[in-house]
């Protein structure tokens, strides 16, 4: 979910939530410790979700085509489920899941078309990093379909 403040007819501010849920990631041959015993290969298994918030700037380069650029900067809270040993509910030492928050940085160039006043429709490609290791990377495409708003008050 985003919402744009317009600040001139060229730039406006970007607020974005966004939530995530990564599949179960499969680890082959990780040198593990379970309940003392000595280190052994396993396969671990672990599933990751998240939530960002970004605040951003986003150029608004025409009027009835219109090419965007966004970059947005942020913060990402990621849970990271117990790595088990796959096939079983075994957590080996120091493999436990937990919660971290991470900064993320965003791009994203996109083009729109003004229906009318108040309608746009478009579409947009963006790239994403929560840059705390491990980092999550993803690539988005996004369809829009924006309704403008113009109030009486302001500047």
């Amino acid at each position: 979910m985003r919402m744009s403040y317009g600040l001139r007819d060229w730039l406006a501010v970007d607020g974005e939530l966004g939530i995530a849920t990564l599949g179960a990631a499969t680890f082959d041959d990780v040198e593990v410790s379970i309940g003392g015993a000595p280190a052994s290969p396993q396969s671990l298994t672990r599933t990751t979700q998240s939530a960002r918030f970004l605040l951003g700037a986003n150029l608004r380069l025409g009027v009835a085509w219109i090419p965007t650029f966004s970059l947005g900067l942020g913060a990402q809270l990621r849970r990271r489920g117990d790595a088990n040993v796959s096939g079983s509910d075994l957590v080996p030492v120091g493999r436990e899941g937990g919660i971290s928050v991470d900064p993320v940085v965003a791009v994203r160039a996109g083009i729109e078309r003004r229906l009318n006043a108040r309608w746009l429709v478009g579409a947009s490609v963006g790239l994403s990093r929560a840059v705390t290791s491990p980092a999550i990377d993803s690539a988005e495409v996004a369809v829009v379909v924006s309704r403008c708003w113009y109030p009486s008050w302001g500047p």
